[in-house]
């Protein structure tokens, strides 16, 4: 059955990181990549969560740069779910704590991941799959989520409506990133929607024919 998203764009004023609220009509629901940092961002995802009755049952990370853990200890100790990530991404949880110090934030104190995936396994919940994809670059472990019934990756920081990740930050590397997109995104069908973890939606269609850094 067709999942529906609910994107939600936390910490605008610094990050603009959008997290999404994934759900079937099984009521089942992930959270990827939570960046809600204060109370009204946190009270807007639990309000969304409890209005459409929703049964949270993981929170899933493309990986673990502070702007996508922020709501990470927040969502876990209230819901007692587990954390999925990539094992490679667990030193960013060390330098989340350095870099929220430099920037005057407050430790996001994640969890370690409870379950750690790699490329080819698939993360289930209600009736809903998602294949799990190894891109990294932007970062040493970043993984990405592909709904191929509904062609839907949620792909966190690899690519952009018309532009890509960073790669200046620790774990990253511009050479890899773009090889990662040539050879895990771009083979995607060109109407697969990509929900990234900034900016708006778009498709791999239109970024394999208009985005400037893969041309």
């Amino acid at each position: 059955m067709p999942i529906k998203i609910q994107k939600f764009t936390f910490f605008p004023e610094m990050f603009a990181e959008n997290t999404y609220v994934v759900h079937d009509t099984s009521g089942a629901c992930v959270v990827i990549d939570p960046g809600c940092h204060n109370s009204q961002e946190r009270k807007a995802l639990l309000d969304f969560l409890s209005e459409n009755v929703l049964d949270l049952k993981m929170v899933l990370n493309t990986h673990l740069h502070i702007d996508h853990i922020l709501g990470n200890r927040f969502l876990i100790d209230r819901f007692k779910v587990p954390l999925v990530a990539h094992r490679d991404e667990l030193p960013n949880l060390t330098r989340a704590a350095q870099y929220s110090h430099l920037w005057g934030l407050p430790d996001p104190d994640s969890p370690e991941p409870d379950t750690f995936v790699e490329e080819g396994d698939v993360v289930r919940f209600g009736e809903t799959e998602f294949e799990v994809l190894f891109v990294p670059g932007h970062s040493a472990g970043h993984i990405a989520f592909y709904d191929r019934q509904g062609g839907n990756l949620f792909s966190g920081d690899v690519v952009f409506q018309d532009s890509i990740g960073r790669t200046d930050l620790p774990g990253g590397n511009h050479a890899t990133l773009i090889k990662t997109i040539r050879e895990k995104i771009l083979p995607l069908p060109d109407n697969t929607r990509i929900f990234a973890g900034h900016m708006g939606v778009t498709t791999v269609g239109r970024e394999r024919k208009s985005n400037p850094f893969l041309q």
